[in-house]
């Protein structure tokens, strides 16, 4: 039996559903990456403004944006926008993913070449699609 535990990164919908076939917007991308974040380093995400111009601070993701934004995880789009509502691609998602393993310092000697060859989503995605088929195909609730 495991002895770790977590809280839950994943959470469903206010009425209680989960929607597994859903596709996976960049707001609750944000989200997932955030609460994971907060727990590794034992903090609480706090309430501040997000610096994205389509980011309120009324949004209910507002906090976990602003949280990313503090650890460069994210950093949106040219036009000052990180598009919440949009649904995250495979590249976007593993652009996330790479930032958030850099948080880690035992991920950072592990896989040192490749963070520092693939920063940013561009070079990401220049790499990944040569290694992985359909970078701009969304992504499902269902396969966090």
């Amino acid at each position: 039996m495991p002895t770790n535990t977590h809280n839950s990164y994943v959470v469903g919908y206010e009425d209680g559903a989960f929607k597994p076939e859903n596709n996976m917007t960049r707001a609750e991308a944000a989200a997932i990456f955030a609460r994971n974040i907060a727990e590794r380093k034992g903090e609480n995400i706090s309430s501040r403004k997000s610096s994205f111009k389509d980011v309120s601070s009324k949004d209910w993701f507002n906090n976990y944006i602003a949280y990313l934004e503090k650890y460069k995880v994210i950093s949106g789009y040219d036009d000052k926008t990180f598009k919440p509502d949009e649904h995250i691609t495979r590249a976007e998602f593993v652009t996330m993913c790479m930032r958030f393993y850099a948080l880690d310092a035992k991920t950072v000697a592990a896989k040192k070449n490749i963070l520092m060859m693939y920063q940013n989503h561009i070079e990401a995605r220049l790499y990944l699609q040569r290694c992985w088929y359909g970078l701009d195909k969304r992504i499902q609730r269902q396969h966090i």
